[in-house]
């Protein structure tokens, strides 16, 4: 205990604010953790400067005689984001810079005040919406490279429920193993998990998947099972649900995030990422007319505590209702979509080939 505490007392303060913010950067998303540290490192290196450094310039001005000197800091997070808007840097992600220098002196109680007209204006297209046509083509050419039923069923559970990339990552089998399994008038499988807190909101998702991606899970599970099964095994809940290629462990978080984004570059689809499926999700659960908040306890979103769908199951059977706007397996209709009605033929094959592999391995499964 005497040389924790002698070792702690040899840092200095500034030292152990820095530890302390990347303590904080911990507890959220591993992305934005990541764009936080870097930008703060593009800004020391910037004005050839460390975090010590930054602590006792700020520790000075906030005690000078001087108005002037009192804003350093503001008018150096200016400089550099104005350099940045010149060098064709988007407004967001311009501003990412001074979020990370905010977010560093407010653990030492020094909050940086930056007024929003000193700050890049103009609006920031980010990702952009994916098309049913466009997940069809990221499918297609997935199967043509190597087909991987693990892949697909990522494609197809990110549409059906709307979660980030990391919040799927982290489901376990168990997850889907105890979920509640409910039929639309069809027969058609769905799945509703237990709720689970969001990575970087911290607010509860409702997560529901519809047959497209639970017969493709299903499929990608078979093999899996049945490997088990031959060594007297069955699969332990707190095993990853999307296994990393070796088998081993959970997919990495680097091979999930580059994975959609490399293949829809490889077909030119400009602007689509993983983010792209969440706005899918939301745009054709809205136009089928579910209402926003509803969408937002879909995604794990801050909505109004006063509606709760989720404890009536209105929320569910709404999800059913509306689950005909999120497919992309079934052939759509041509007079609704005009878009769909000029795929090649290639692509109506690659449905059928997609809905007969999962088809085929969904029948007759049982659980474990």
């Amino acid at each position: 205990m005497d040389g924790e505490r002698k070792t702690l007392n040899t840092k200095s303060a500034a030292d152990r604010i820095y530890d302390e913010w990347i303590d904080i950067l911990d507890t959220m998303a591993s992305g934005t953790k990541s764009i936080y540290i870097h930008e703060f490192n593009r800004f020391c290196k910037r004005f050839d400067t460390t975090a010590p450094q930054l602590y006792e310039m700020r520790k000075a001005d906030q005690i000078s005689p001087e108005p002037l000197e009192r804003k350093r800091i503001e008018k150096k997070i200016q400089v550099l984001m104005a350099e940045m808007e010149k060098k064709g840097y988007s407004a967001s992600t311009c501003k990412q810079v001074r979020k990370a220098m905010s977010s560093f002196f407010e653990v030492a109680g020094m909050e940086i005040h930056l007024k929003r007209r000193h700050q890049p204006q103009g609006e920031s297209k980010g990702t952009l919406v994916v098309t049913k046509k466009q997940i069809l083509q990221i499918i297609e050419l997935m199967i043509r490279s190597g087909y991987r039923v693990r892949n697909v069923a990522i494609i197809l559970a990110l549409k059906d429920c709307g979660l980030r990339i990391g919040d799927l990552r982290m489901l376990n089998y168990g997850d889907w193993l105890n979920a509640e399994t409910v039929f639309n008038e069809r027969g058609e499988p769905f799945k509703r998990l237990d709720p689970e807190k969001t990575t970087k909101m911290k607010v509860y998702a409702y997560i529901h998947f519809g047959p497209e991606s639970v017969n493709a899970v299903e499929a990608y599970l078979k093999p899996i099972r049945e490997k088990r099964r031959g060594r007297g095994e069955t699969i332990p809940e707190d095993w990853p649900l999307f296994e990393s290629i070796s088998g081993w462990e959970r997919i990495t978080e680097g091979s999930l995030k580059k994975m959609i984004p490399a293949t829809a570059k490889k077909l030119g689809l400009n602007g689509i990422a993983n983010h792209s499926f969440r706005k899918f999700h939301r745009t054709q659960l809205e136009d089928a007319g579910m209402p926003d908040g509803w969408i937002k306890k879909l995604n794990g979103k801050k909505a109004s505590v006063y509606s709760q769908p989720e404890l009536t199951g209105k929320l569910t059977v709404k999800y059913l209702e509306c689950y005909d706007a999120l497919r992309v397996l079934d052939k759509p209709d041509k007079t609704e979509i005009p878009e769909i009605a000029n795929i090649a033929m290639s692509m109506d094959d690659i449905q059928n080939f997609i809905k007969d592999q999962v088809a085929q391995a969904f029948s007759g499964l049982s659980g474990g």
